[in-house]
């Protein structure tokens, strides 16, 4: 089988090898540059959004992407912006710059099925905006991690039910910790704020088609070599919208779609920007790893 792929690789190279037409010169017309932003709302008022900017097509940066997330240089990062979070139950209030791109509340007045807006300022400027709806929160049925005997392989196992009369979405989010973290730290809120906001694409999607009279049991390796002792696992119920941006974000970052050179547009309710506002509050829970 592994020669038959090989071979059929090849072919498809040779292919496409002899039907390249001679070179021309291209005139690539560049987008002008606009902010981006992600959001994510930890519960208990704690509130944290990232503002970063894009780059042109053709500017060399040190992007990429890999199993902690989107990589992106630091001077796309945007520390003097002015972030505002506004709610139709009244509240106002404006989140703090904590750190280069990185804007968050711990007083944020979040309630359920309610509309929210956020703004975010540059230079006294409204550069982008959006709202969304605050779904309400759901938890596990139960959920454990083990790692497999004499070795760095964690699993985790976890159940969730779905309320059949709606159509639901939902995230499960693995925030793997990566190299540059501290293997003995525990995770705090500021941490798990920070690598939310991340963009992980270590991360399950799950619509109503996935559960079988309303329940669903999954099973799975989360990583070949873990050396925690710990491991924070999160389950957000999600809008469609939000669900479908993963969607795009997820085949983003696939190794086939990588070899295609396939270019994803990622859906956004950003006005003016890119990225996604959602405030999914996520049953988040900080697991011990035992032994199997």
């Amino acid at each position: 089988m592994k020669k038959f792929i090989i071979i059929i690789f090849s072919l498809l190279a040779m292919y496409i090898s002899s039907c390249k037409p001679e070179p021309i010169d291209l005139l690539v017309k560049q987008s002008p540059q606009r902010y981006a932003l992600s959001s994510q709302y930890i519960g208990n008022g704690v509130l944290g959004v990232s503002v970063s900017k894009t780059f042109e097509a053709l500017q060399t940066k040190n992007n990429g992407i890999d199993s902690t997330g989107f990589n992106f240089d630091s001077s796309l990062l945007v520390g003097n912006a002015k972030v505002i979070i506004k709610g139709n139950n009244g509240i106002t209030k404006e989140l703090i710059n904590v750190e280069k791109g990185i804007y968050v509340t711990e007083t944020a007045e979040i309630i359920d099925l309610k509309n929210y807006t956020i703004e975010v300022f540059v230079d006294n400027k409204m550069v982008m905006n959006a709202q969304t709806n605050k779904p309400i929160k759901v938890n596990f049925d139960s959920i454990s991690t083990y790692r497999v005997s004499n070795s760095k392989v964690v699993n985790v196992y976890y159940q969730i039910s779905d309320n059949i009369t709606e159509e639901n979405y939902y995230l499960v989010n693995y925030l793997i910790k990566n190299k540059q973290d501290n293997i003995n730290q525990q995770p705090t809120p500021e941490i798990i704020a920070k690598r939310m906001l991340s963009q992980n694409i270590t991360f399950d999607l799950l619509n109503d088609k996935d559960f079988i009279n309303g329940k669903i049991t999954v099973e799975k390796t989360v990583s070949d070599n873990y050396e925690s002792d710990t491991l924070a696992v999160s389950l957000s119920n999600i809008s469609k919208g939000y669900y479908h941006f993963l969607v795009a974000q997820k085949r983003a970052g696939t190794w086939f779609n990588q070899l295609r050179g396939e270019v994803i547009n990622l859906p956004s309710n950003i006005i003016n920007g890119y990225g996604y506002f959602q405030l999914s509050e996520p049953d988040l829970r900080i697991l011990d790893i035992y032994k199997k």
